[in-house]
């Protein structure tokens, strides 16, 4: 089963903000999976030039937040620590 990714275009010139997910630059218009994932705020820039029309995003797994899963892990950890003879994990 393939990932579903979330893309959220961002105006790089006044984003103010954290990064949420990665951070790609890619051909507007074009595939977000197909741009260049930058390590920072500090490569913005760096790769404007490949691009005719660069395009800043976020993209991101829709699982990344992890909301839907918490649960699950909760209970994993609780039957783990239950069948501990020890009480440890």
């Amino acid at each position: 089963m393939e990932d579903k990714m979330i893309c959220t275009d961002i105006d790089i010139n006044t984003f103010k903000g954290s990064i949420d997910g990665d951070l790609v630059i890619y051909e507007k218009g074009g595939d977000p999976e197909e741009g260049l994932v930058l390590y920072g705020f500090d490569e913005v820039g760096l790769f404007d030039n490949e691009f005719k029309a660069p395009q800043y995003c976020f993209l991101k797994g829709a699982e990344d937040d992890g909301i839907e899963n918490v649960d699950d892990v909760v209970q994993e950890l609780e039957e783990a620590l239950a069948s501990s003879e020890d009480g440890f994990i």
